[in-house]
């Protein structure tokens, strides 16, 4: 796992206990009943990772503003 923004590589601690962030599209289940068959697609086409709120601040000012 890597972050999206810095680049560091988030897929394992030193011997400390530490953190990241992930960023998932997760399907919302209906209530039942009739459901509209539409094409939607996810927001994200995989699952993000960033080290922590600054880095996901500045990628998602660089993408979307």
């Amino acid at each position: 796992m890597i972050c999206e923004e810095c680049k560091t590589d988030l897929t394992y601690t030193s011997n400390c206990e530490d953190f990241r962030i992930k960023v998932e599209s997760e399907k919302i289940p209906n209530q039942g009943g009739a459901v509209t068959l539409i094409n939607v697609n996810p927001a994200f086409d995989r699952d993000l990772y960033f080290c922590d709120e600054q880095c996901l601040s500045r990628w998602f000012m660089r993408r979307y503003l």
